[in-house]
């Protein structure tokens, strides 16, 4: 998946993922038993923002309907997030089955 710093532009590579975050962030995420996201955390070398992004991920069974009600309430807490020199961004997983887009069962 193509990530760009929201702040800059600058294309971020796995060099530029910020591992230790990412792990803590998902690890606090499991262990509070939350599904269908996921965080990754980058640090652009351009302008020195920290990039966070929850991908949402498709869970098995859900229809497109419950897919969207969950996204906006995600979109809802993300347009919450006022951290300096941190850019959150929503984005739309691939579904879990097959890897692509919405795929309802």
């Amino acid at each position: 998946m193509q990530r760009a710093c929201k702040h800059c532009g600058q294309q971020l590579t796995v060099h530029d993922l910020a591992k230790s975050k990412t792990v803590s962030m998902e690890t606090d995420r499991k262990e509070s038993g939350l599904k269908g996201f996921r965080f990754r955390c980058y640090n652009c070398p351009q302008c020195g923002y920290e990039d966070l992004f929850v991908d949402v991920l498709h869970l098995h069974g859900e229809d497109l309907a419950g897919y969207e009600r969950r996204r906006e309430q995600l979109d809802g807490a993300v347009r919450d997030v006022h951290e300096p020199m941190v850019e959150v961004s929503l984005v739309e997983g691939p579904c879990r089955e097959t890897g692509g887009g919405f795929h309802p069962n």
